[in-house]
């Protein structure tokens, strides 16, 4: 099997320009979102991305799945891409929940029946009576639940996904995550939450201010970091 990087980012950068106003002339002033990444990443890793609120970590998984392009550097993906960055993205809310995996189904022209599909859909979720009822009406965890149940739809070897992953129940977690990481080539998350981080992860990536603070196995990127928050919020509680 090689070991080539299956992803490859060169001193990448993602900025984008504010207005700044000097007098009556107004100025754009650039703010870096990413900045100056060199990273890769093989088949069989399992990364998380850890940081506060505005860190860059959205920034990043858009990057991966190509929402956003670099506005300089060099990004190679040598794979195709999964990802789902927001809850019930793409779900007609007042169809319900088989309704909009048989839309789904039959947008993807996927090459498995409707009825191993629906299954699988019914299993997967553990939503039972709740399926037949409106998506307007799911609550966030029902939601990531039926979105996460549709990913076999969604063809990929590399799963990228944002924070809606920490919603899921544990006992959801339990009979669905195995799944997508044993047939994954690569999975990147980003939560804020240590379980979810362990039960996906083997490595972590602290990013701050678009910038990676440190990388490493996640028994010793996590309690530093976490130390590190730890510390920020004792000083802000002082103020």
């Amino acid at each position: 099997m090689s070991d080539d990087p299956i992803v490859e980012l060169k001193d990448v950068s993602v900025e984008y320009k504010r207005p700044m106003v000097f007098g009556r002339k107004e100025r754009a002033s650039a703010k870096y979102a990413l900045k100056d990444l060199t990273l890769s990443f093989r088949r069989g890793q399992r990364i998380g991305l850890v940081g506060p609120n505005g860190a860059g970590k959205t920034t990043f998984l858009k990057l991966m799945s190509g929402v956003m392009t670099p506005s300089r550097g060099e990004f190679t993906i040598k794979r195709s891409v999964a990802s789902v960055l927001d809850i019930a993205g793409g779900m007609v809310q007042g169809l319900t929940g088989r309704e909009n995996a048989r839309l789904k189904y039959y947008l993807s022209k996927a090459d498995l029946s409707w009825r191993d599909f629906e299954k699988h859909v019914e299993e997967v979720s553990a939503l039972e009576g709740k399926l037949d009822e409106p998506v307007a009406s799911y609550s966030s965890g029902m939601k990531a639940r039926l979105d996460r149940s549709m990913l076999r739809l969604t063809r990929g070897s590399i799963y990228v996904f944002d924070e809606w992953v920490a919603v899921l129940d544990a006992d959801f977690e339990r009979r669905s995550s195995g799944g997508i990481k044993a047939v994954a080539d690569l999975v990147v998350v980003a939560s804020h939450s240590e379980k979810v981080l362990r039960s996906w992860c083997d490595e972590l990536i602290w990013l701050e201010g678009g910038e990676v603070v440190e990388s490493g196995g996640i028994d010793d990127v996590l309690p530093r970091y976490q130390k590190e928050i730890n510390q920020r919020a004792k000083a802000a509680n002082r103020r």
